[in-house]
């Protein structure tokens, strides 16, 4: 009987191991992102620069029997960049899915695509809809890419003397990407480059990525919704040649001095 107790509580034991593996995943809240750049006072010599609204964040869908391209707005962006250490760089960027636009000339014509135009499909998929309570697409508004490092830099500093000759600075950007409540790490190819100072700036900065930022759609939970956030299998099944699977997301930013 002793032994029997034994066994009974090593099955009781592996039995609830085996539940905790098999739990599903939980969303990220965006209420935990890591701290922006700006949460502290910034080191002597380190530049506190934000991104302007000339900064552009577009993307696309390919899939089997269409291309989807969009663009998203910028909602806030902040840079910490210390010239003479490029890896110490520290960086969020936020932009409004609620904005999200969708070109209607790249969906394909006839059948094939899922009724309504694609930005609206887009809300829809992110839990953005009409329908959806107002709390919910409170939460889901914001995609949110927060810099990890720079990795790979074929210089470790950008001089900024404005006599000198400007040689573009490439890097890896490594960091996380939050949408729809799921965070996940991505990376991708970056080129830094220091732009013309004009007299309101005199510290101007262009980054653009030259590899996407790739986005599976599936791990953030968007798929085929209705405008009150329900699943909508018929529609999933009619937009599986058009949509895609994955995002890739090119960024074309413009960081300024902060006033």
């Amino acid at each position: 009987m002793r032994h029997a107790g034994w066994l009974l509580t090593l099955l009781v034991a592996g039995a609830a191991g085996c539940a905790r593996k098999q739990e599903a995943p939980r969303r990220t809240e965006p209420w935990l992102a890591s701290a922006s750049a700006s949460s502290s006072p910034a080191p002597r010599g380190i530049l506190e620069l934000h991104f302007s609204p000339e900064s552009q964040i577009r993307f696309s869908l390919p899939a089997r029997k269409a291309k989807l391209v969009g663009q998203v707005p910028l909602a806030e962006g902040k840079l910490r960049l210390d010239p003479k250490n490029l890896q110490a760089s520290q960086a969020s960027i936020s932009a409004d899915l609620t904005r999200i636009a969708i070109s209607d000339d790249s969906l394909p014509t006839g059948g094939d695509a899922p009724p309504g135009s694609p930005s609206a499909l887009a809300l829809n998929w992110l839990e953005l809809g009409p329908d959806v309570p107002a709390q919910q697409r409170t939460q889901f508004s914001l995609a949110r890419f927060e810099l990890v490092s720079l990795e790979n830099l074929s210089k470790a500093s950008l001089d900024l003397d404005a006599s000198a000759r400007k040689t573009p600075v490439r890097a890896t950007a490594v960091g996380t990407l939050l949408v729809h409540g799921y965070r996940a790490p991505v990376r991708a190819e970056v080129v830094l480059e220091l732009l013309p100072p004009s007299a309101a700036q005199p510290a101007r900065l262009s980054i653009r990525s030259t590899t996407p930022l790739v986005l599976p759609l599936a791990p953030h939970d968007i798929v085929a919704r209705g405008a009150s956030g329900m699943l909508d299998p018929l529609q999933t099944a009619r937009a599986a040649d058009v949509v895609g699977k994955n995002a890739r997301i090119e960024l074309q930013l413009v960081a300024e001095a902060s006033k």
